[in-house]
C-alpha cells in the first residue's frame, strides 16, 4: 500500500495556480525511485533538504514585506508557500523512510536521522513565518497598520534571523563551529536589540495617551523564536558536516 501510495503522490504534480509564479508542488531533486547507491541517494536527500531552505527563506521574507505591503496577493503567497514549506518536510521525511529499509552503515544511520531533525527544523521555521503572516491579516482586517517606526524597529531584528541563516549556506551542509560561534554573536546582538525595544515599548505604555496594543512585542517573540530554530539548525548541521567528512 505504502508503494502505491507513494508511485500516485509523485505521478500527480499538484500546484497552486496564481497571478505571480506559479507555486509547484513537487520536489526539486528527488525522485519517484531513491537511487540504489546509498550516497547517492543521500545526496538527492541533501539537496532537496537546500530546496527547502531555499522556500523557507521565500516564505519569511513574504511574510515580513507582509507587514508592510498587506493586500491578498502577499496573504495568499505566505499561504502557497507555507503549504509547499509542509509539503517538502513530508517528502524528505518519506524518502528518508524508505532509505531506512535499506543495510545502512551506522554513519549513514546518523545522517539520516539528522537529515529529518533539520526538515523538520525548516517546518517549523515556517510555521513561524505564516504566524507573521497571521499577524499582518489581523490588523488588516481590523482596518489598521503596523506604524512605521514600529516597522523600522522590527526590521532590524529580522535582518539579524536573516542573516543569521544565510549564515547556514544554500543547503545546510558546509556549517561548522565557525559558524555557529557567528550566528551566537548575531544572536547576543539581536537579543540586546529586542530588549531595548521592549524598554522603549513599556515606556511608551506609561503615556495614558498611547494605545495599549501587544503586536509589536508578539512579532519580536515570533522572530526570537524563529531565530533559535536556526540556531539548532546550525548545531544539528554541524553534527552532519562532521559525520558525512568522516566517510570522504
Amino acid at each position: 500500500f505504502l508503494v502505491l501510495l507513494r508511485q500516485f503522490q509523485k505521478l500527480v504534480v499538484r500546484a497552486v495556480p496564481g497571478e505571480e509564479k506559479e507555486v509547484l508542488f513537487r520536489p526539486k531533486f528527488l525522485t519517484e525511485d531513491l537511487p540504489e547507491d546509498n550516497a547517492q541517494a543521500l545526496r538527492l536527500i541533501e539537496q532537496e533538504l537546500g530546496h527547502s531552505l531555499e522556500v523557507t527563506k521565500e516564505l519569511l521574507d513574504t511574510s515580513f514585506s507582509s507587514l508592510s505591503e498587506g493586500g491578498t496577493k502577499a496573504v495568499q503567497k505566505v499561504s502557497k508557500l507555507e503549504s509547499l514549506n509542509d509539503y517538502l518536510d513530508d517528502e524528505i521525511e518519506n524518502a528518508i523512510l524508505w532509505m531506512s529499509r535499506r543495510s545502512l552503515q551506522e554513519e549513514d544511520g546518523q545522517r539520516t536521522t539528522l537529515l529529518v531533525r533539520m526538515s523538520n527544523l525548516m517546518e517549523r521555521l515556517g510555521d513561524h513565518a505564516e504566524d507573521i503572516g497571521d499577524v499582518a491579516t489581523s490588523f488588516r482586517e481590523k482596518g489598521r497598520t503596523v506604524p512605521k517606526e514600529q516597522l523600522e524597529q522590527l526590521a532590524s531584528v529580522y535582518r539579524t534571523l536573516r542573516n543569521n541563516l544565510d549564515l547556514l549556506g544554500e543547503d545546510v551542509l558546509n556549517v561548522n563551529e565557525e559558524t555557529k560561534a557567528t550566528i551566537k554573536n548575531g544572536t547576543v546582538a539581536m537579543n540586546a536589540r529586542i530588549n531595548l525595544i521592549y524598554r522603549e515599548h513599556l515606556e511608551r505604555m506609561k503615556d495614558a495617551s498611547v494605545p495599549s496594543d501587544s503586536t509589536l512585542l508578539e512579532l519580536l517573540t515570533i522572530m526570537e523564536s524563529a531565530n533559535e530554530k536556526v540556531r539548532e539548525l546550525a548545531a544539528i548541521a554541524t553534527d552532519y558536516a562532521s559525520i558525512a567528512s568522516s566517510r570522504a
